[in-house]
């Protein structure tokens, strides 16, 4: 596994604290983050720049607990434009963020937990 897609030592310290839940866990940001992309994609369309800052920081959040730091940076630099108002970078980082999101769930996938 790639470090730079999953950062084993988070991972693993979420796993200690969740123990038995740790794959609901996976499966619920798995769910849930395909839908904060679109939410950001929408927010975008609609010229709602507090809406997508507002999902690119709940996915920050969740990926950076799961150890995918990555896309966490990438979801931070998003909310980051967005916060100071600034739409112009958002549309490349979220390439960039839906990209990531792809390896991220393919490697969690393989994760046996």
């Amino acid at each position: 596994m790639s470090p730079s897609v999953i950062d084993m030592d988070t991972f693993s310290e979420v796993k200690e604290l969740m123990e038995e839940d740790m794959q609901s866990f996976i499966d619920t940001f798995l769910g849930n983050s395909p839908k904060i992309i679109e939410q950001i994609e929408q927010a975008l369309k609609d010229g709602n720049i507090e809406s997508a800052f507002l999902s690119a920081h709940q996915l920050k959040g969740g990926s950076s607990s799961i150890g995918a730091l990555t896309l966490s940076d990438l979801a931070f630099k998003i909310e980051k434009a967005g916060r100071a108002g600034n739409a112009d970078p958002i549309p490349e980082l979220l390439v960039q963020l839906k990209t990531e999101f792809e390896v991220v769930e393919i490697e969690l996938k393989k994760i046996e937990v």
